[in-house]
């Protein structure tokens, strides 16, 4: 996916911090935290501090990623 949005950034969006996130900053990429209720114990606030930002909506996360991907 980097090299196919190259020389753009791509962005992940996603609401699992440990699935989406933390893999998708580990691999070059942008990321956009949307929390959601699922909460599981293995989540780490580590994973979610990863994000470039955390938004409350995937309307709000598309406008970031357009904003700034």
């Amino acid at each position: 996916l980097i090299k196919r949005a190259a020389p753009r950034v791509p962005v992940m969006i996603g609401d699992q911090p440990d699935r989406d996130i933390r893999l998708a900053k580990l691999a070059g990429m942008k990321a956009v935290l949307v929390p959601g209720r699922f909460r599981p114990a293995w989540s780490s606030t580590a994973d979610a501090a990863m994000a470039d930002v955390i938004v409350e909506s995937y309307v709000q996360a598309i406008e970031w990623a357009v904003s700034n991907g």
